[in-house]
């Protein structure tokens, strides 16, 4: 099955059936089709075939999906820039892909109409609605202008899709590669477990533009005939009065949002009988928000581990019973496997490297090989994810390799540091890092946001003396800084590359 081919039941059973909600904004499964086939046409027309990149540069509308599907149909293959990041990341990223033509929205196109200068390979700049600068940046004109029919195009399961640049918290962004066969299959593997039928509406606050909207959201609910719902961007009123009109049953969040959301008055009104199933993921969820979570909706807090390269490969389906502070198990359609250092599977409850294997995998880093061929091992990928797995089989996040803090010759994974500090009352969230250390290798360093009501506030030493009641004296910070904001990537995870720029 191709892309574009995933709602082919829903268009023949129900085409008028609502697909898409932006904002205030909704497209039927036949308007998709219909206008995905405009799309086509008009990429056609300037010159973009099979094979074709696409870039676009947007925050999240109807628009970009129209052009997702467009892509898919001719084989050509779309490029989504994060709308979070600025020009001279946007330039790196049209480079480094190769691209010739860029799509940006009216509200974003100021910051990257000057790229066909900086960037010798960009051919073509169009702006996707509203104002224009010139004429030939017009490209609601384009689509006016394509009325040829469209050509038989043939295109492959294995041909490229998507090329999805990661967040680059530690180096350089790389472009992740999928292909149809490795989405198409994500999104099966996500109704399988999720049990996903054409009732279910799924109300995401992520971006399209990066993977966790288009892997949880947009192609499952395509595939199951439901309703995918997203926001052109993140605001608590406006996901309140989604939640009231659409009452979704199913929803996503990244931690900053959860926290955000959690600590509005009004949220304990809202209503969330609808909710079959909330996921929080992106980074580690706080076991205290977990807790206001369950005691403000009634529902579980599902986690959820994934990554650009495979998506999210271990959650707790709603028809799993959770374990407190545990990720879950392995969604349906990927195997996990935990490896030592010596890449032997570790026994149970031994923390290890996960590595996956799964149809959903990526095709590897565009234009990276040395990369690619870096994480994967005998047909499995490394996911750079520390976890261990207990008899039962369920699997609790450890921290990353490339953040694991080297102490005496011991491994400290910076979760579980961050996990014990967010414990305390008065702390909203915390990020920690390894520094050199002369005598132990590395020191622990806590960065500390606090809760702005929390009276009176804690000092280091209570901090301190906290995370000593709770964690080993090793993994007990030395230093501590607290900050107002705690810096984190487009993705909402934790920007360690930030906080060690700090601690300089």
């Amino acid at each position: 099955m191709l892309l574009h081919e995933l709602y082919r039941e829903a268009l023949a059973s129900h085409p008028d059936k609502i697909a898409v909600v932006c904002g205030p904004d909704r497209c039927s499964f036949r308007e998709l089709e219909e206008s995905s086939v405009s799309y086509a046409r008009a990429l056609l027309s300037i010159g973009v075939g099979r094979s074709g990149l696409v870039g676009i540069f947007s925050r999240n509308s109807l628009d970009v999906v129209r052009l997702y599907l467009a892509c898919f149909r001719i084989g050509a293959i779309a490029v989504p820039i994060s709308c979070l990041i600025r020009a001279p990341e946007v330039a790196y990223e049209v480079a480094h892909s190769g691209l010739r033509v860029l799509l940006a929205s009216a509200e974003l196109a100021s910051e990257v109409r000057g790229l066909r200068e900086t960037v010798p390979t960009l051919e073509r700049f169009l702006v996707m609605n509203g104002p224009v600068g010139t004429p030939e940046e017009d490209w609601q004109a384009v689509v006016r202008g394509a009325a040829a029919p469209l050509p038989p195009v043939v295109v492959e399961e294995s041909d490229p899709a998507l090329i999805l640049y990661t967040s680059g918290s530690t180096d350089r962004p790389k472009g992740v590669t999928h292909t149809h066969a490795s989405m198409t299959q994500l999104a099966i593997n996500r109704c399988s477990t999720f049990r996903h039928t054409a009732d279910h509406i799924f109300l995401a606050t992520g971006q399209v533009c990066h993977a966790a909207a288009l892997g949880v959201a947009l192609f499952p609910m395509w595939l199951a005939g439901g309703i995918s719902v997203f926001m052109p961007d993140w605001n608590v009123e406006e996901w309140l009065a989604m939640m009231h009109c659409l009452q979704p049953t199913h929803a996503a969040f990244f931690p900053s949002q959860l926290a955000e959301l959690l600590a509005r008055p009004e949220t304990r009104t809202a209503g969330y009988n609808s909710l079959e199933y909330c996921a929080v993921g992106g980074d580690v969820a706080a076991r205290e928000l977990q807790e206001r979570f369950r005691e403000i909706t009634g529902h579980e807090l599902s986690l959820t581990l994934g990554m650009t390269e495979c998506g999210g490969y271990i959650t707790t389906s709603p028809f799993d019973r959770s374990k407190s502070g545990f990720l879950g198990k392995p969604i349906h359609g990927f195997q996990v496997r935990l490896l030592g250092p010596d890449g032997c599977d570790v026994p149970p409850d031994a923390p290890g490297e996960i590595a996956v294997k799964s149809g959903s995998v990526m095709s590897g880093y565009w234009n990276n090989p040395d990369a690619t061929d870096r994480v994967f091992m005998n047909g499995w990928m490394l996911t750079g994810d520390i976890a261990r797995r207990d008899n039962d089989g369920y699997y609790y996040f450890v921290g990353r390799i490339k953040e694991m803090i080297i102490r005496d010759a011991g491994n400290i994974g910076p979760g579980e540091v961050e996990n014990a500090i967010c414990e305390h009352p008065a702390v909203r969230r915390c990020g920690v890092i390894g520094l050199p250390d002369l005598r132990h290798g590395q020191a622990v360093h806590a960065f500390v946001e606090l809760k702005k009501d929390c009276c009176p506030l804690p000092t280091v030493q209570e901090l301190t003396l906290f995370a000593s009641r709770m964690l080993a004296e090793r993994k007990v910070p030395e230093f501590w800084t607290i900050i107002d904001e705690l810096p984190c990537t487009a993705a909402g995870k934790v920007d360690r590359k930030a906080l060690r720029l700090l601690a300089c």
